[in-house]
């Protein structure tokens, strides 16, 4: 018997999603249907809020002023400045644009 590459379940055990009885899931903020179904595993998706539930992609991009917000710091800045204090500097740099 072969096992799925995925759990490891013997390929006859594993469960087989049937449309009708798996629908998609809807954004949480907007309530528009996501690309996403109920039993898709959490871990397999982008916009999931543990919790409170899906976000669609456009609502998962939009997010908050405050949580979402991000800047890129390259590797080699961290690894190449010595001390916290100048990491601190050149990071502010970067994110206020000089």
């Amino acid at each position: 018997m072969k096992n799925c590459p995925q759990c490891g379940q013997e390929i006859d055990k594993v469960e087989v999603a049937d449309p009708t009885q798996n629908p998609v899931e809807n954004c949480i903020m907007c309530g528009k249907e996501t690309e996403y179904h109920f039993k898709d595993h959490v871990d397999f998706r982008t916009g999931y809020i543990e919790g409170a539930g899906q976000l669609c992609a456009s609502c998962y991009r939009a997010g908050s002023s405050e949580g979402r917000e991000m800047i890129v710091v390259p590797k080699s800045l961290i690894r190449d400045t010595p001390n916290n204090l100048d990491l601190g500097a050149r990071i502010r740099k970067i994110f206020w644009g000089l």
